[in-house]
């Protein structure tokens, strides 16, 4: 399993992936939030839609979805 440092940024292969985020729920533990950015063959964004996180779940292309564990729990 690899870590990534708060703030870092890591590429990942373009294979199907599974994601976890996992953060202390104790008194003043600093919030979690993690993003998807799809990028094109130039390593670019093309806009907004291209970026995944809790507000914006799901890619228009459906190949990348942001989930919580409640709603992932039984595939544990």
């Amino acid at each position: 399993m690899s870590h990534i440092a708060k703030g870092a940024n890591s590429c990942v292969p373009s294979v199907a992936l599974r994601v976890a985020v996992r953060h202390e729920t104790r008194r003043g533990a600093p919030l979690v939030e993690a993003a998807a950015l799809l990028l094109d063959a130039n390593g670019r964004a093309r806009g907004e839609a291209d970026v995944v996180f809790q507000g914006r779940p799901v890619h228009p292309s459906a190949a990348v979805r942001a989930v919580r564990w409640a709603e992932t729990a039984s595939d544990a």
